[in-house]
């Protein structure tokens, strides 16, 4: 699974009145920009005829007030992980390892998940709230939903993460419209091809329509994504609009 920081960017106000926008890094950043502002008039996104960027797009008729949101909203990309799956938007707060050492979000996961520091579950549970409270597309989220663990009878760290958040921003945790229909081998001990086998067929969702709700998927490490991925199919074959936020992105798949 690809994953990336935004490189680089700059928004200004145009000579023609309107918003310019050009970025360095994946075009991916272009689709999270107009779904993340969904009341603004964006134009068609542009390659940098002068190669200073990667591509650019003009936001029509915003404001100075409006800019500088827009503005801000990018500067707190550059800190974050865009993981470039088949979801609507997809991001990890920090990598797991960085230079072979665990990141501090990385520690916060191992302790939460692997020794259940209660400490540390609400330290990285205050990361998920400090993202949400500055990304305007997940705080319209309807329902948050932890990702099932490996035994569907088990809870992880994802899911005290999961209602931390509910609480804080007066969202439904939405854990009772999906079920887990059988266990699933723990997908860090498989290759690419037999995670896809393991958890192929393994959710349902148990209702007749999720049209147009927003979901946000919580988990707490994202390796290569085949978990997040088939719930999330699942989720929009019912018409939902899926995202995911997770702690920590493994640099291996």
């Amino acid at each position: 699974m690809r994953y990336f920081r935004l490189k680089n960017y700059l928004v200004k106000q145009h000579d023609n009145g309107n918003t310019l926008i050009l970025c360095t890094g994946d075009t991916k950043y272009c689709s999270i920009l107009i779904d993340t502002f969904p009341s603004y008039n964006f134009g068609t996104r542009f390659p940098d005829y002068k190669q200073q960027y990667d591509w650019g797009i003009f936001i029509n008729g915003i404001n100075q007030e409006e800019r500088i949101q827009v503005n801000g909203f990018l500067d707190y990309l550059r800190k974050i992980i865009l993981l470039n799956d088949e979801l609507t938007q997809s991001f990890a707060i920090d990598l797991h390892y960085q230079d072979s050492e665990r990141t501090n979000i990385g520690q916060l996961a191992f302790e939460s998940k692997y020794r259940d520091n209660l400490d540390s579950q609400k330290l990285l549970a205050m990361e998920y709230e400090n993202f949400i409270s500055r990304h305007p597309a997940y705080q319209r989220t309807n329902y948050f939903i932890p990702v099932p663990c490996s035994d569907p009878a088990k809870q992880g760290v994802q899911h005290s993460i999961t209602q931390y958040l509910c609480d804080r921003f007066s969202i439904e945790n939405g854990i009772h419209l999906v079920s887990k229909n059988r266990k699933t081998a723990p997908m860090k001990d498989l290759e690419i091809e037999a995670k896809f086998n393991n958890i192929k067929g393994a959710f349902n969702v148990l209702a007749n329509s999720l049209l147009g709700q927003r979901i946000t998927l919580i988990d707490d490490i994202y390796r290569s994504g085949t978990t997040i991925n088939e719930l999330a199919q699942v989720l929009k074959q019912k018409g939902a609009i899926v995202q995911s936020l997770v702690g920590t992105k493994t640099l291996r798949d």
